[in-house]
């Protein structure tokens, strides 16, 4: 189905050339379905080592397009889970790469010493990582989703440096107007990607300067743009663009991300994960960690109405 695949950007009704598409599925492909089958397939096999909703609904697996996450709260159970899915791949057809597979063994502190154990994957032995990359988001061992900061800053540091190289390429007369409108549509929602379950999350003091970091990465790129000193307060900067603190856009992201989820149906399990987490933060007296408490205490203290 993918083999010599080719794609093109169309544009206005005009289409570019044609490129060799190595990565990703098709939108609408049919393998849909057949994943889907996987799903199901995998809420047969034995659920008493998967993680468990206040509603008493186990979950063992995460799909999206063609990424997959297995999720066990034992060794055992998550060996089991991989065999599963290898043992659906192979009657459909399909292989797994043990290369592009990765196990990511959570836990509370960096102290606590990784799981001895090797999982495979048809008899081959896959990787134990502290952190990895799923739908554009690093999730470390200790800190989850909050550990992936200092990735953010890069990804969105090389994307300014490409910005500015390509602009160079064009060798036309510099416009900060330009450039200011480029780096704000294309740049800036780099630093924003995924705010919804990590920009407002309480976090350690670690994860909360690779915050802040982000930030002031975000800010000192618009002065470079504009050719202002460092010097010149971040409230000035942006009063004069215009534009909000990337603090308050994720706030506001965040929050329309909390209304469509609490208007989800109530079997929904990504509303039972939602609430299951506000339930667990305050038995533990606002655990510093939670998702949900930071968006409370955010909605508490209001949304900029921009």
């Amino acid at each position: 189905m993918y083999t010599n695949s080719q794609v093109a950007v169309k544009v206005a009704g005009r289409h570019g050339n044609m490129h060799k598409s190595c990565l990703g599925v098709k939108q609408g492909c049919p393998l849909s379905p057949t994943r889907m089958g996987m799903f199901e397939y995998l809420q047969s096999v034995e659920s008493n080592s998967r993680p468990q909703l206040s509603s008493s609904q186990r979950v063992s697996a995460l799909m999206y397009a063609d990424d997959i996450v297995l999720m066990s709260t034992t060794a055992e159970g998550l060996q089991r889970l991989i065999n599963a899915t290898a043992q659906y791949c192979r009657g459909k057809g399909m292989t797994i790469s043990p290369a592009k597979t990765a196990v990511v063994a959570f836990r509370s502190t960096s102290h606590k010493p990784a799981w001895e154990h090797t999982w495979t994957c048809d008899g081959a032995p896959l990787q134990q990582c502290d952190a990895w990359k799923y739908l554009g988001l690093v999730f470390t061992a200790t800190r989850g989703v909050a550990g992936g900061m200092l990735e953010m800053q890069r990804q969105q540091n090389a994307a300014a440096g490409l910005l500015r190289r390509r602009f160079k390429r064009l060798d036309c007369h510099y416009s900060v107007d330009v450039m200011m409108h480029l780096y704000l549509t294309t740049i800036a929602p780099t630093a924003s990607y995924g705010c919804e379950v990590r920009g407002l999350r309480r976090m350690v003091a670690e994860c909360r300067t690779g915050r802040y970091n982000l930030e002031a990465s975000y800010v000192q790129t618009m002065r470079e743009l504009c050719g202002v000193r460092r010097f010149v307060p971040a409230a000035v900067l942006l009063q004069e663009l215009g534009e909000l603190p990337l603090a308050v856009e994720w706030k506001r992201q965040t929050l329309r991300f909390w209304s469509a989820l609490t208007a989800l149906p109530e079997a929904s399990i990504f509303k039972q994960a939602a609430m299951d987490d506000l339930a667990a933060a305050q038995q533990s007296n606002k655990q510093l960690g939670s998702w949900t408490v930071g968006m409370c205490e955010a909605a508490w203290h209001g949304a900029d109405s921009r």
